[in-house]
Order: C-alpha cells, then sequence, then structure tokens
C-alpha cells in the first residue's frame, strides 16, 4: 500500500523521448524489459539532443569575446613552470587552422578545441627547456612513488593556464573548474603523457556533461579542449522548491509503482543539465494523484492514460546525425544556428535512483526539475552486454580446441587459505587448505547455489575439475561433484577469463585505482541471451532461447568488464555515442577477433549488427572484411541504418580502431607484423580511450573534430614530442583508418604527415627462452638504435595470437618471469622501442616454452657501493664476489665470463668459472676488474655471465672513472705547510722535522698559521719530543672531499718509554679563519719514532687543516706550550660538494652539521698499544660514585706510569714555572667526545684558564674536591654496554661514540645496547638509517633553563639520526626505563623525519624516580612499534645517565604541547604517543578508502579493520579528512591543559558531506583498550550543509593511558561504530592521556 501525505492535485506537460544513455545490451532486445519497469524509460528531445554537437570553423569568437585571433594574445603566466607568450592564433595556426580558423561549438560560440606546443611541465617535448626545481620531481628515480606529486603539480599548471586565459575563451573557470573531487588525472608511462578531466561546477553544483580536458605530452600541453560549455546566468536558481523527497513522488506517480523509502541505487544530488534550444519536444499533458509536497504545488506528470501506441510512436529512431524532434539534419547545422551563443538553457534538478517494488536488475535513474517537477529523463543505467581448473578458451560452441573444455588451466590470483596464488595458480602452503574461486581482483557469485562463492578444500594442491563440456539437460549448472553446487563452467571460465583480462589491463594502465580492486561477477542468472553491466557488477546468462551460456563465452566476459574500464577511467563514465564500440574493441585486443562472442548464437544464426556477417556467430563482427557488404560501416550508414541501437553505432569507431590494426598498419609504407601492429593499437587504445567523452559527434566532416574525439586521442597518444601539429609517427595510418569511417576531422584541421622517431630501430630481436622451475629466462640479441626493449606474455590455445601482458620494460638484453604454472606452455615476444614510447621497431618472433622443476641456478653480484677507480691509478684491481644457488638438484660446472659496457674506457675483468657439487647450497665466484693503461673518465656497469649446460644468468653493477688528484706533498706557504691541490693525501714530508730553532732545527717553525703557538726549546733532537710529520689521507683513496673518513697520522718522537707523552688531534674546517675543533687524544704508547693516528669525517670547507699538539705530561690543549711540547699545523685543500639536504623547512631539521661539536667521527686507532701499562691500572673504567669525579671537563688521556713514579697531579694555582709557557689563544669548543678504551680517563676543565689536574682511576681522595653539574660526557661502559654518564649534570652527551649502524661507519662499540639489541647490517653509511648521537637534556624542548637532570622534572631527548631518502619511511621510537641496571622499557612516542639526510628529533618526557636511568631510541625501517624491533636498516641505542634525587612531580607543570599523529602499522591507524594537549591526524586520515580517486592513506585506518564504503568521488561523495582531539569543552575552555583522565576532551572531526549535508551524520565513539576495542557512544552530529564541514563533540576522557576516538561518517543508515555503507568512512585516532589525580 503506497502512503502518500500530499494533497494537492498536479497537472504537467510531460516531455520524452527515448533513452539518453540506451541500455548497452549485448544485442536489443525487444521483450527485455516488458513488463519492467524500465518499459518506462525515456528522454526528453532537449536533452537528448546534446548527444550531437555541431561544430564549425570560425576566423574568431564574436560571440564572446569579440577579439578576432590575431588579438588573443597570451599574456605571461607568473608560475613555476615557465613562461608563456604564445597567442591563441599563433597556436591555431601552428595547429594547422585554415586562414587562422579555429574549432568551436556552433551553439555557443565557446572554443571546443585548441591544439598547442606549450611547454608547462619540465619535460623532452619540442621547444621544452623548463627544468624542475631543487628538491622536486628531478630527484626520483621512481615514477610511482611521485605519481601522486606530479598528479598535483600538473593540475596546478594546466588550472593556471585556464585562470589566464579565461576571459580569451569565454569561460570563468576560476569559479567553474577544478572544485575539490572533479577533476580526474591519468598519468602514462614516466609521465611521457598526462590527461586531464575537468568537470564543471556552477556555484558548487556539479554541471551534467560540462568538462573542460587537458592533454599534456612530454611536458608540453598539446590539446585543450571544453564540452558542451555555454554561459550559465549569475542569476541561476541553485536552490530548489523540491524535496528530494518530492522528487521520488514524482518518479513513482509517473511509473505508476510504489518504491521503497530509504533505499536507492544512488545518492540523491541536486545537479544542472544544459537542455538544446530550438528542438521540439513531443508532449502530452496528462493529471497527476493527488500529492502535496512540503515545498508548495509544483508541476507533475502521470502515465496512467497513456497508451503503448502513444509510447511507440515516441520512441523514434536514434539518428546520429538527425533529429527527428526538431526536423533538421546535421549538413545545415551553420543555418540552424544563425544566433551563435544562444543553443543551452539551464534547469536546476534532482537526480535520483529510486528502488522500485518488482524491480529486478535495473537501476533506474531519473532527472526531476527542481523546480518545475518536470521529467526529463527516466532510464535504465544497466549495461547489458550485453590453482586451476577446466576452461573455455574462446567459446563453448565446440569448435576447435579455443571453443572446448581445456582441463587443468591455472586459476590465477586466487584465494588459497591465507595466500593469493600467482598468474600461474602457484602458492606455498601444504596440506589440507580451503581454496574459494574469489581473490584480489575477481570474485564469482554462481546462482546455480544462491549466489554463493565456489570453495573446495583439498589437499597438496587445488583442482576445481570440470566434466565433459555440457554433458545434461541442466548443463548450465553442472558441476564435477565437488566444490559445492558454485564450482560451475562459467564460475572456473569468468575467474580465469576476468582475471586475466584484468592483469592484461593493469599492465598497461599500472595507476587505475579501479584495476586494483574486487570485481563481482554473477553467474548462470536465470535469463538467456544477454549479459549485462550494472555500475559494479558483471551478470551473466544461462542458455536458451536459441543462445549459449554468455558465462562461458570469453568476448562476453571481457567486454562486460570493458563497460567497468570505461566507466572507471579518466573520463569516468560511459562515451558517447555509444560505449559499445569500446567494449568490443577491449574484447576483440584481448582475444584477437573482430568476432564478438563467438557462440553467441547455437541455433546456426550470425550476426547482423553494423552489417550481415558471414560466419560471425556472435553479435557482430567488427572487421569489415567479414561482413557482406564488404566496406567500411560509415558514419553516414549509421545515421540511416542504426535508428537508437548503441550497438549499431559503436560500430562505427570500433571497425575504425580494429582497420587500424588489421590493416593500416600491416600494409603500405608501415607494413609492421601482426605483434608489432597489435601491440601498437593495444597501447593507443588503453591511453586514448581513457578520456574520451564523445567518440564522434557532428555531421560526418567534423565529427572527429571534438577535444577528445577518438580520432583525436589516438593522434595524442601516438605523439612522440608534445606537438601534434608537426605530425606523428602513424598519423597517416589513424588517420585513414577514422577518415575510411568518417570519424576523422579535416586536415586543413590537423595537418597529416608522418613524423618523429628518427633512428628507429629496423631489425628484429632474436629471443631465447629457458625454462626453469615456474618461471622462465629470457634473452635477446641487441637491436640497434633501441633505447629499451618490451617484454610481453601470452599463454592459451590461441598462442602468440592474441593480447599480452605487458611483463615490464628493461635497457638490458635479459628478463625473468616468474610464479607460472610448471608443464604450461607461455609465449614471449620482445618489441624493440626507440627514443619515446610511441616508436616501435619490429617484434621478435614469438618465444614458446614450459617452465618445469628442471635443475637450475641463479647468480647475484649486487652490492650497495659503486666500484671507482681513479685514472691516475693505474694499474689497479679491485674483486666482487658474486654469489651462485644452485635450485633443484644442480650439480656441474658453470663457466664465468664478464662484459664491462662500451661507455667505460679502460676496464678490463675477469670471471673465474665454478663447480657445484651435489648438496651444495652456495658457490662463490670473484670477478676481477682492472684498469688499465688508456683508461678516461666514464662510468658504466659490468655485466657476469654465467653459463651452465643450457642455461644462462646473468647479473650487474656499476663502475665508474674518475680522475682524482692522487698523492700531493705539501709545500710552507703562510705560516704551514700546505697541499695547495685536493687529492687522496696530504704529506707534510719533511717541512715539519724536529722542533723550533733547536731541536733538528724545524725547517720554517713553529709551523703554526698567525705564530700564535710557540714550540718549547728545551731537549734534544730525536732524544726529547718532537712532532716531525703529518699525514693526512682519505680511507678509500679517491680524493679528499666533503663527508669522506680521512685518517691523520703523527710521526713523533716520544721521550724515554712514552709512557708521559700524548698527542691532542684537532681540525678546523677554514684553514685561513681556524677555529680548532677537538678529535682525540692518542697516548705515545712507546718511545722514540712512533705514528699515532685518529680518523674522522670532513666537514665542508675548501681549505682545511688539522693540528697537533704533542706534549709531555699536560693537559689537552691546541697550544698547551710546555718546554718540551709542540704544535704544528698541515693544511690541505678539499673537493667541495653540495650534501644532499632537505628542502624542509620543518622547524627541527638541522644544519648539516649538527651545533654540538665534534660534530663528525673521531675514531682512535693507536699504531700501538702502550707497552708499560702500571700493574695497577685497570683494563675498563671502575664504578665512581659522583662524588669521586670532576665536573665539566673535556675527556683526555692520563699519564701512564708506575705507582712509584714522580707525582703528576698539578692544581689549578700551580706556580708559572709548572704552568704552560704560553696560554692556548684558542680553547676546545666543546667537550672532548672519545678517548681510547683501552685506558681509564678523567675530564679536566673546559678553560685552559682553570685546568684542572690529570686524575687516573686511581688517583687520591683530592677527586672528592671535584662538583657534579654542567654538560657530561659520556664513555662507554663495558659493565653494561652502553655510552654512560657517571655523573649528574645538565646534560648527557655520548660525542661520537654512536655514529654508525654496526658494521656501517663502523659504530663504536656496537650496538651500543644494554640488552645486547643487534642492528642490522644492511645499507651503506650515510646513506641508509643510523643514529648519530642521542643527548639527554634537563627541561622541555624550547627549555634554555640550566639545572641538573632531576627525577620527577622533565627531561629532552635529542635523536640524530641519518634518515633513508625522503625520511617519510623512517620512525624513531623512543624509550626510557628508571633503572638502567635492568631496564623495562617504557614507550614515550614515534617520530618521522621531516625529511632525508642528518635530522634531529626531539622528545621530552618526566623523569621518573631512579638515580641511574636510560634512554633508548629506536630508529627503523617501517616495520612495527618494538622496543628492538627486527630489519635490516634498523639502529638501536641506548644512553645510561645519572639523575639526581628530587620530587616525584615536577615543582611547575610545563606547558602541554600540540602533537601530531603519525600512523602506527601495529595498530594500523594514526596515534600521538606523547602526552600533550592535542593530536592532530593532520592528512593521515584525508579521503576514504582507496577507490574514490585520492587513496586514504593506510585505509582503513580502524583499529578493528572497519572497512570503509568503495562508491563515489573524492570531494563529491562522504569522507573524513581529519580528526583532532584537544583537551578542554568545546567552546575552548581547559584547552591549554593537557589531555588527563576523567577531564573534558573535544573532539573535531573534518569531513566532507555530500549535497547539502541532509543525509550525512557522523557517529563519535571512543575507547580506553586499543588492543581490544570496545567503542563507547557519545554522540551523533549532522553537518551544517554540503562541502567541508567541521563538526565537534566533547566527552570525559576515561581512564587509561592510551585510548582512542572513533568517527563514523555515514550516509543515512543508523547509528553504528561501523555502519559499512558504501558511501561510510570510519577513522580512528589513538593518543595518550596523562593519569589523573
Amino acid at each position: 500500500m503506497k502512503i502518500s501525505t500530499k494533497t494537492t492535485t498536479i497537472k504537467a506537460t510531460l516531455q520524452f523521448l527515448q533513452i539518453v544513455r540506451p541500455v548497452l545490451a549485448l544485442i536489443e532486445s525487444p521483450t527485455l524489459k516488458q513488463n519492467t519497469v524500465a518499459e518506462n524509460e525515456f528522454v526528453a528531445a532537449s536533452l537528448k539532443a546534446l548527444e550531437f554537437t555541431p561544430y564549425t570553423a570560425m576566423d574568431s569568437l564574436p560571440a564572446l569575446t569579440g577579439l578576432d585571433l590575431a588579438e588573443m594574445q597570451i599574456p605571461s603566466i607568473d608560475n613555476p613552470f615557465g613562461p608563456s607568450g604564445t597567442s591563441i592564433a599563433e597556436t591555431t595556426n601552428s595547429g594547422g587552422g585554415e586562414n587562422g580558423k579555429v574549432t568551436v561549438d556552433a551553439r555557443t560560440g565557446v572554443l571546443s578545441t585548441l591544439t598547442m606546443s606549450k611547454p608547462i611541465l619540465p619535460g623532452n617535448g619540442i621547444g621544452n627547456n623548463l627544468l624542475w626545481s631543487v628538491g622536486s620531481m628531478q630527484d626520483s628515480d621512481d615514477i610511482h612513488g611521485q605519481h601522486h606529486d606530479l598528479e598535483k603539480i600538473s593540475q596546478a599548471a594546466v588550472r593556471n593556464w585556464f585562470d589566464e586565459n579565461q576571459s580569451l575563451l569565454g569561460i570563468n573557470s576560476k569559479n567553474e573548474l577544478f572544485s575539490p573531487g572533479r577533476t580526474r588525472t591519468a598519468i602514462h608511462g614516466n609521465g611521457d603523457m598526462i590527461q586531464m578531466s575537468i568537470r564543471r561546477t556552477f556555484k558548487g553544483i556539479p554541471v551534467v556533461g560540462s568538462r573542460a580536458t587537458a592533454t599534456i605530452k612530454m611536458g608540453n600541453l598539446i590539446n585543450i579542449g571544453l564540452e558542451s560549455w555555454g554561459t550559465i546566468p549569475d542569476d541561476f536558481g541553485i536552490d530548489p522548491k523540491l524535496s528530494e523527497d518530492d522528487a521520488f513522488e514524482v518518479l513513482s506517480e509517473f511509473s505508476g509503482r510504489d518504491y521503497v523509502r530509504g533505499r536507492e541505487n544512488c545518492k540523491p544530488e541536486l545537479q544542472i543539465i544544459a537542455l538544446a534550444t530550438g528542438v521540439e519536444e513531443v508532449s502530452t499533458d496528462s493529471s497527476l494523484s493527488s500529492v502535496s509536497s512540503v515545498n508548495g504545488v509544483f508541476d507533475g506528470l502521470k502515465l496512467t492514460d497513456f497508451h503503448e501506441a502513444d509510447r511507440l510512436q515516441l520512441r523514434g529512431h536514434r539518428n546520429l546525425g538527425k533529429s527527428e524532434r526538431a526536423g533538421s539534419n546535421h549538413d545545415d547545422v551553420d543555418n540552424k544556428f544563425e544566433n551563435i551563443g544562444d543553443g543551452y538553457t539551464y534547469s536546476l534538478v534532482w537526480k535520483i535512483c529510486p528502488i522500485f517494488f518488482g524491480q529486478a536488475q535495473e537501476i533506474m535513474e531519473g532527472y526531476v526539475d527542481a523546480h518545475t517537477s518536470k521529467i526529463y529523463s527516466f532510464i535504465d543505467k544497466v549495461d547489458y552486454f550485453n590453482a586451476k581448473g577446466s576452461v573455455y578458451p574462446i567459446s563453448n560452441d565446440g569448435q576447435g580446441a579455443d571453443g572446448t573444455l581445456q582441463q587443468d588451466w591455472p586459476m590465477p590470483y586466487m584465494t588459497v587459505g591465507s595466500e593469493l596464488t600467482t598468474t600461474g595458480g602457484n602458492y606455498n602452503q601444504a596440506g589440507n587448505v580451503t581454496a574459494k574461486l574469489s581473490g584480489e581482483y575477481v570474485e564469482m557469485r554462481d546462482f546455480c547455489n544462491s549466489q554463493n562463492v565456489a570453495e573446495v578444500t583439498q589437499t597438496d594442491g587445488i583442482n576445481w575439475g570440470g566434466n565433459a563440456a555440457r554433458a545434461s539437460s541442466n548443463a548450465d549448472c553442472e558441476v564435477p561433484g565437488f566444490g559445492d553446487d558454485s564450482n560451475t563452467h562459467a564460475s572456473r571460465t569468468g575467474f580465469y577469463e576476468l582475471n586475466k583480462m584484468k592483469e592484461i589491463a593493469r599492465s598497461r594502465l599500472p595507476k587505475n585505482n579501479w584495476l586494483k580492486g574486487q570485481l563481482v561477477a554473477k553467474m548462470n542468472r536465470e535469463n538467456s541471451c544477454n549479459a549485462y553491466w550494472n555500475g559494479s557488477t558483471v551478470n551473466f546468462y544461462r542458455e536458451g532461447s536459441g543462445c549459449g551460456n554468455t558465462g562461458e563465452i570469453a568476448a562476453v566476459f571481457d567486454h562486460e568488464w570493458g563497460h567497468g574500464m570505461d566507466a572507471n577511467d579518466v573520463n569516468g563514465g560511459i562515451a558517447f555515442p555509444s560505449g559499445e564500440g569500446i567494449a568490443d574493441l577491449y574484447s576483440a585486443l584481448r582475444l584477437n577477433d573482430s568476432c564478438i562472442g563467438r557462440g553467441f548464437y547455437n541455433d546456426g544464426r550470425k550476426c547482423a549488427t553494423g552489417g550481415e556477417c558471414k560466419i560471425c556467430t556472435g553479435v557482430r563482427d567488427i572487421d569489415q572484411a567479414e561482413k557482406k557488404n564488404g566496406g567500411p560501416w560509415t558514419h553516414t550508414m549509421s545515421n540511416n541504418k542504426c535508428g537508437s541501437s548503441v550497438h549499431c553505432i559503436g560500430v562505427v569507431y570500433s571497425e575504425a580502431v580494429w582497420d587500424l590494426y588489421k590493416r593500416k598498419l600491416q600494409q603500405g609504407q608501415f607494413n609492421y607484423d601482426e605483434n608489432t601492429a597489435l601491440e601498437i593499437v593495444t597501447r593507443l587504445t588503453y591511453i586514448a580511450a581513457g578520456n574520451i567523452n564523445t567518440w564522434f559527434t557532428g555531421p560526418p566532416t567534423f565529427s572527429g573534430c571534438g577535444s577528445q574525439s577518438g580520432y583525436r586521442a589516438y593522434l595524442e597518444a601516438d605523439d612522440d614530442d608534445g606537438d601534434l601539429t608537426n605530425g606523428t609517427p602513424h598519423m597517416s595510418a589513424i588517420f585513414e583508418a577514422f577518415n575510411d569511417h568518417e570519424i576523422a576531422c579535416p586536415t586543413y584541421q590537423i595537418p597529416v604527415f608522418d613524423s618523429g622517431c628518427p633512428n628507429n630501430p629496423q631489425t628484429q630481436p632474436e629471443i631465447t627462452a629457458t625454462p626453469v622451475n615456474m618461471g622462465v629466462q629470457l634473452s635477446w640479441t641487441t637491436v640497434s638504435n633501441s633505447v629499451e626493449y618490451e617484454v610481453l606474455r601470452s599463454e592459451g590455445v590461441m598462442q602468440c595470437s592474441q593480447g599480452k601482458v605487458l611483463l615490464g620494460k628493461t635497457t638490458g638484453n635479459t628478463f625473468e618471469d616468474s610464479g607460472l604454472q610448471n608443464g604450461r606452455e607461455y609465449y614471449y615476444i620482445v618489441v624493440p622501442k626507440g627514443v619515446n614510447d610511441a616508436c616501435y621497431g619490429p617484434s621478435s618472433d614469438c618465444a614458446a616454452v614450459v617452465p618445469s622443476a628442471q635443475p637450475y641456478f641463479t647468480v647475484d653480484c649486487s652490492d650497495s657501493s659503486v666500484i671507482d677507480f681513479d685514472v691516475n691509478r693505474v694499474p689497479a684491481s679491485v674483486s666482487r664476489q658474486c654469489v651462485v644457488t644452485p635450485y633443484d638438484g644442480w650439480t656441474g660446472s658453470i663457466s664465468v665470463e664478464c662484459n664491462p659496457t662500451s661507455t667505460l674506457m679502460g676496464i678490463q675483468c675477469e670471471g673465474e668459472s665454478v663447480f657445484i657439487k651435489a648438496g651444495q647450497s652456495t658457490a662463490t665466484c670473484t670477478i676481477t676488474i682492472s684498469i688499465v693503461s688508456g683508461a678516461e673518465m666514464s662510468e658504466g656497469s659490468v655485466t657476469m655471465v654465467a653459463r651452465g649446460r643450457s642455461i644462462e644468468r646473468t647479473s650487474s653493477f656499476d663502475v665508474t672513472i674518475t680522475k682524482g688528484g692522487g698523492p700531493q706533498q705539501a709545500i710552507f706557504e703562510g705560516g704551514s705547510p700546505i697541499c695547495k691541490k685536493h687529492g687522496s693525501s696530504c704529506d707534510s714530508v719533511s717541512l715539519l722535522d724536529g722542533r723550533g730553532l733547536n731541536l733538528g732545527p724545524e725547517p720554517n717553525q713553529p709551523n703554526i698559521r698567525g705564530n700564535d703557538c710557540i714550540d718549547g726549546s728545551s731537549g734534544t733532537y730525536h732524544e726529547d719530543e718532537s712532532l716531525d710529520k703529518i699525514f693526512v689521507r682519505s680511507l678509500d683513496d679517491k680524493d679528499m672531499t666533503e663527508g669522506s673518513l680521512i685518517e691523520v697520522t703523527a710521526t713523533v718522537w716520544a721521550w724515554n718509554y712514552g709512557d708521559t707523552d700524548s698527542a691532542d688531534f684537532y681540525y678546523t674546517s677554514d684553514a685561513l679563519n681556524p677555529e680548532w675543533l677537538y678529535i682525540g687524544t692518542v697516548p705515545a704508547g712507546g718511545g722514540g719514532a712512533r705514528e699515532l693516528k685518529v680518523q674522522y669525517i670532513l666537514p665542508e670547507g675548501e681549505l682545511q687543516a688539522v693540528r697537533i699538539n704533542f706534549r709531555y705530561k699536560g693537559s689537552v690543549s691546541v697550544c698547551s706550550g710546555g718546554n718540551y711540547d709542540e704544535a704544528d699545523e698541515l693544511a690541505f685543500t678539499v673537493v667541495t660538494k653540495t650534501p644532499t639536504r632537505s628542502t624542509s623547512s620543518h622547524s627541527s631539521a638541522p644544519s648539516l652539521y649538527p651545533s654540538y661539536t665534534p660534530t663528525l667521527r673521531p675514531s682512535l686507532k693507536p699504531s700501538t698499544l702502550p707497552s708499560n701499562l702500571p700493574s695497577n691500572a685497570p683494563s675498563e673504567f671502575p664504578s665512581l660514585s659522583s662524588s669521586a669525579k670532576p665536573s665539566q671537563t673535556p675527556s683526555v688521556t692520563p699519564s701512564l706510569q708506575s705507582s712509584s713514579s714522580p707525582s703528576i697531579f698539578t692544581s689549578p694555582s700551580l706556580s708559572p714555572s709548572q704552568s704552560p709557557s704560553a696560554p692556548p689563544t684558542t680553547t676546545p669548543s666543546t667537550n672532548p667526545s672519545y678517548l681510547p678504551t683501552f685506558t681509564s680517563f678523567f675530564t679536566p676543565s673546559i678553560s685552559p684558564s682553570s685546568q684542572s689536574s690529570l686524575l687516573p682511576s686511581w688517583a687520591p681522595s683530592i677527586i672528592e674536591t671535584m662538583v657534579n653539574g654542567g654538560p657530561q660526557t659520556a664513555i662507554f661502559d663495558n659493565n653494561i654496554g652502553a655510552p654512560r654518564c657517571f655523573d649528574v649534570g645538565v646534560e648527557c652527551n655520548p660525542g661520537t661514540l654512536m655514529e654508525g649502524r654496526a658494521s656501517l661507519g663502523p659504530e663504536l662499540s656496537s650496538p651500543n645496547t644494554i640488552d645486547g639489541c643487534r642492528d642490522g647490517t644492511v645499507g651503506k653509511y650515510l646513506r641508509d638509517e643510523s643514529i648519530e648521537r642521542v643527548v639527554v637534556r634537563a627541561g622541555d624542548v624550547e627549555s634554555t633553563e640550566e639545572m641538573n637532570l632531576t627525577e620527577g622534572m622533565r627531561a629532552t631527548i635529542t635523536a640524530t639520526v641519518y634518515a633513508w631518502s625522503s625520511g617519510q619511511d623512517d620512525r624513531a621510537d623512543f624509550f626510557y626505563a628508571s633503572n638502567a641496571a635492568n631496564p623495562t622499557w617504557e614507550f614515550l612516542g614515534t617520530l618521522i623525519p621531516p625529511s632525508g639526510g642528518l635530522q634531529e628529533l626531539k622528545m621530552a618526557y618526566t623523569l621518573p624516580p631512579g638515580s641511574l636511568q636510560a634512554v633508548r631510541v629506536g630508529f627503523r625501517y617501517k616495520g612495527s612499534l618494538n622496543a628492538c624491533s627486527p630489519g635490516n636498516y634498523n639502529d638501536r641505542d641506548d644512553l645510561v645517565f645519572s639523575v639526581a634525587s628530587g620530587t616525584s612531580a615536577p615543582t611547575s607543570a610545563p606547558t602541554p604541547s600540540n602533537h601530531d599523529a603519525i600512523y602506527d602499522s601495529g595498530l594500523g591507524i594514526p596515534i600521538c604517543a606523547q602526552f600533550g594537549n592535542s593530536c592532530d591526524s593532520l592528512s593521515l586520515l584525508n579521503s576514504r578508502g582507496e577507490s574514490i580517486g585520492i587513496s586514504e592513506e593506510n585505509a582503513p585506518n580502524t583499529l578493528d579493520s572497519c572497512k570503509d564504503g568503495a562508491s563515489g568521488t573524492y570531494h563529491s561523495d562522504e569522507s573524513i579528512d581529519r580528526i583532532v582531539v584537544k583537551s578542554g569543552e568545546i567552546d575552548g575552555t581547559g584547552s591549554d591543559a593537557a589531555l588527563t583522565s576523567h577531564r573534558r576532551a573535544t573532539i573535531i572531526a573534518s569531513v566532507f558531506a555530500f549535497g547539502t549535508g541532509t543525509n550525512d551524520y557522523a557517529d563519535f565513539y571512543y575507547t580506553n583498550n586499543l588492543e581490544n576495542p570496545s567503542w563507547t557512544y557519545i554522540d551523533t552530529v549532522s553537518p551544517a550543509g554540503g562541502g567541508v564541514q567541521e563538526l565537534k563533540v566533547s566527552y570525559d576522557l576515561p581512564q587509561g593511558k592510551r585510548q582512542a576516538v572513533r568517527v563514523n561518517f555515514r550516509y543515512r543508515g543508523s547509528i553504528s561504530p561501523c555502519s559499512g555503507g558504501n558511501y561510510d568512512d570510519h577513522d580512528d585516532l589513538a593518543f595518550t592521556v596523562s593519569p589523573g589525580i
């Protein structure tokens, strides 16, 4: 019983015609929709007329601008994409316009298409000299990783072009283009081609069918288009008089059926539709029954008295090129539109999709005028085709191998247990497993078993089986006796074919989100002679009425899938004037068969659509040679014979593309082989079809001139240089194919000539295919002029004669394919490519190969390092170890050779053979690479080739030849020795020999720039102390370069046993204005001539220097000045380079060298250990009380002597005779950071004027006079296993003890963890992840207060890390332990580096009780949160420090801070791991799921994996974009406090609401258990309007340290934490809560 509260009587004039989007059935069935709701479908003539767009060529655009083209100079565009200065006239003329003519829409006078060659992005297009700015796309060698950035940049460039030229184009682009969610972009290849579809809006309301398009080729904007673009009056009303409920009532009355309230197939939406003026409507008046409206009286209509004869009269023929309603034809279009610009009117409509009682598979869509209730259209949107098992390859018609059931075909990408099978149906799980005809990409639901998915449980392999073909009267539902009643021929065949179709498409369009999702196929529906796509699923019928089972015919699967591809590409909808042609093309190119659906008719009938077929038993044939008329199916023939048949109309362009493949490219001047021609047309089709809205329209002479017509789109895809006006590689073939069918564009609009692809490959590669276990190894001969090679694969009974999967592109000559089915034959071709993706050489012959589990081997010579030779060091050799791994019992000899690339000048290499014995797991062979005479600077690679039996394997590695300066010898200049040329080393030779004037004497003494440190004059040459030589060298034997590790060697003469002599090492980055930075101190270790060495990393600076202060006793100093002391300098030249630094302005990002010093790694390596250690000297640092250590003093090495030696301790009040004779003029800028671990040491005062005595660990009680406080320098504690500060102080700093990771660096005393947690060992130092330093300092992050680290007070951990790449995949986890002796690690939080390279990450916390505490930083590459996270690139370091006793809480509470969430892969949601007053998800939640245009990062972002809906479009339909949790009330009261248990908090959800927002709701929940969440409901809030909205609720925080909130944003439905609707989004945010008092 229909319920209605409306009482107003409504009358209206009914205006309708046949459908605007005809039902896309495999065939037109006259009985298909009888007695269904779809029998009433129609469209108003004024709406239908828009399917035909009349074009004309004009000299100017008078209707909108009144300017001649020559006057329309485009101004310079001030943007980062480059200058502009091309006039539209110039652009049009260069595009071939005759006498400056331009193509316009005759209804409006608005430009329809503009061909140009305008550089707007950096690229290789003609005339393109633009460059990427620093830090942008040029740093990426993986376009997939930069896809989103390139999408945003290209949209910005196109938007800027439109905005600058909108007045010249006569549009309002700033207000009507680029609304959120209305732009779709496709990026092909490495960004060589970018297609853009920009849907028009007016005051936020979408304008149906009106859009702008843009195509960028190789950085050049080559086409701009405007479709159905008229001027909408500024006063056009967008406030509806009808509600959406009113609109539903109108369609209910019209159809005579009740509708199901609260359910519909699309969301009601206000839209604007364009209507053609001057079109005669066919109408009837009919009074509707009583209906009322909340908005008052409105016009309506009813069909109760509308007889079938009237309906049939109104269902005229759909004659493209004629308008029977208007009484005109297309040939006199210029006469019809005399007043250009008056061709459109506009109406505000409700688009609604009601579900009526009794409705079956129909999806009804109606447009109802939101002001008058007039119905403009009412149509059925359904597009009718309308492991291993047995499969029908092509058809079930029994004709040949491709028409009969084939056994044991692989079931690709199928769910088996917890796995997905490979393309060959392989999986790894052993034993008893359950498999489903469902997987990542396809799911089969069979009506033979209530739409259930087939399941089977078997052991050691899955075989779905299959009986002899169709043996019973119920053949549709035949099953092999296992796998339940859904295991039908149709389900198995469909699962295989749809997966293969999608695999081919993914290889062509790898960035298309729809192809990555799951497609549902419904098999054996209880009907016959058709199939259909309904907008989300494909559906197939059973056998009957002279038709075969459409679920057993490959072409039908591929055709219906093709509708889905058409609807989900760049254009985002089914193409006009027919979507059937492109669906046919996808099918035909996949199967290489022009007969669409062979075996569809099983009663002897032949097809007749688009011409009578000779032999095809499918629904139509798109090859003109296979039809009795024998000529092309032209636009004119379509106008005369097709009527409204979309299948007939589609043949016009599908036949044109098939002709391009079969004739134009394989004959005449091109003469391509079939495989190459098929690959060219397949590439063109997948690229071009994506952005086509109308394949052809208008009169035949102009029907291919539209901005994104099929003809133009194919030319754009074929272009090779970003300029259509100079031709394309296959332009004449494309023109001839389309022109034969009357859907090209006149040559005076687009001149036709073939050009491009210079020096194209001309010969075939010769391919060799070698079988391996579940794979194939391919190799081929080199083809001259080939830039790269495409590798393609096919399988099955059609062998190479079918569409192929594009496996990849490579510049080499080998390729390995894996995941294949052993025992199945596969087919491969290799196509050489020229300078551009559009440039094809001839394909190889087809290679057939059967993978098998035969013995084989692999080789791997990969290494993260590059072999680098110096042309100045000849000869020289380097060895590279290659690993040979045998499989499946391989034994025998393997010969090895190696081949340098031709780009390497002067490189030879040799390889040693290996022999694999039975049972051997691996073998190592050595490749020796040598540089010989005649070498020149160059770079390239060496390929190792291993051969055994019939198997050949290769592996390559990079080699460079550079020209270094080589070893350098210093000269005296400017006060000290200097090496003025850069080189691998700098040697003072004899310039420093001796000391001062008396010992030697020393040449040019004191060898100190500025003469500010005088040598001591006491003693005898080579009996007492002297510094005789300094030698600096790079450890890699390359030129000393900023950032490289170098070694400093001091050759000294030590007195007596050397036990009282030490050398202090310093460096400066500026030898002319030195600030000396301390490296370390090395004891002499013996008497006489000694070599003392340290290592450090060179900072930035072109002229650097080292200073060595060699002293008798005394303290660490740059100039100790004792009577026996000597200080010398050596200056040297360093190769400068621009460090790889982040361009981020993030406040926490440090400079390349952090503010603490020494910045770089000293690694002290005495040449010998002391030979005379005293018997009572401890071997490691003793545990001392805090009162027994001095404070604020740099680490130095004590003199080592026997206990009977004279006292070496001095106090600050020593007499001048005991003080330095010449006080130093510069002091160490910071604490010394490291001393050799073989001796004990203490830290004297920083200030030279108050130097403390040297205090070894066995020193007397004078130590007790020292005081605590100040910065503390950690030393490595062997007992604990980590750096430790023994005294309480302001901070604890480990210096350089942590730099590096394990063997990378290497890290000293690795792993520097209390519990022995090991670091990863993979990667390269200062490229991959490492922790360089961890510092703990008292106070909050921004605090400057000097105070000791004290219990209950705040402290900040500063981790200096080296982040890989952009840093966005790295995570730093912070932990603390109150008891360092027995640590229990408490998690503090996780931070993400703002960019790559050296970064400082800071986290503050409150120090717990405990006198000896520790912190840990775990730096990881991806992975999950763990105190000791495993990972090859992960680094963990601990710092142990002393803490003063204090109160349990700070004396003054710190100001809580705002925190940004990071994604926690363990939880699956964003989290703020630190205490604070707010937690912000930022962009981590932006969008919804993965299939609405812009993917939500880490979707679904829920603790319990509650899934988001997959329907709709980003920022047109619902999404949660951001969640913030902050302390206090909604009005901000209490927001300055920390998030604390039992106090108020506010949740702020930023959402995008659909339409007016009246049907959207946000449900808010919270939980205090992240591991097992139980959601507590807070409230539900509705958006105040459409678009971006902020919704807020407040609540009381429960008890619990880690809590979370959930926002469930839903379209209608009921309150739920996981409503699960198609448009619903559910997101969680976790945060840390302070315990209440």
